[in-house]
């Protein structure tokens, strides 16, 4: 696990004191599959400097090895922001409900040497009240994907 507290506000703004903490737990099944669960929490003066606006996140991942340099992971995740603390995209009034978020991914990965890894992933998330909202639809309240990358390492 690790932890955070400070400031994370840009140095021409108010100091808005942030606290930080991600659990994880790790467990491989067998060979071929690993397990892992993940939960963070958070929690951050308010602008309004009354009190603190809390986050959490949980994710759980399952992962399986095909073959030697193939693998694919599942993965569910979960996050809540109140008042949408930490999600400046869509920045929420401070008394818009809080920001939900749950959904989850499948990729497949291809490690064709030790420092190369290439990914195609799926990815859905489902909202509330039209979170992923566009110009043909403003209470739209999903969002789905499909990314591909290439990471090296070195």
């Amino acid at each position: 696990s690790s932890t955070f507290y400070g400031n994370e506000q840009p140095t021409d703004s108010m100091i808005r004191r942030r606290y930080f903490h991600d659990f994880y737990l790790t467990y491989a099944a067998s060979k071929r599959v690993n397990l892992a669960a993940v939960f963070d929490v958070g929690k951050q003066r308010s602008v309004s400097r009354e009190k603190y606006d809390t986050w959490h996140t949980a994710a759980a991942f399952i992962k399986y090895k095909l073959a030697d340099k193939w693998s694919t992971t599942l993965r569910a995740e979960y996050y809540y922001a109140e008042r949408g603390v930490l999600i400046r995209s869509i920045m929420p009034a401070a008394l818009d409900t809080d920001f939900r978020v749950a959904g989850g991914s499948l990729n497949l990965d291809y490690l064709p040497t030790n420092n190369v890894a290439f990914r195609v992933e799926g990815r859905y998330l489902n909202g509330m009240k039209g979170v992923f909202a566009r110009t043909d639809n403003a209470d739209n309240r999903s969002y789905g994907n499909i990314t591909t990358s290439i990471a090296l390492s070195f």
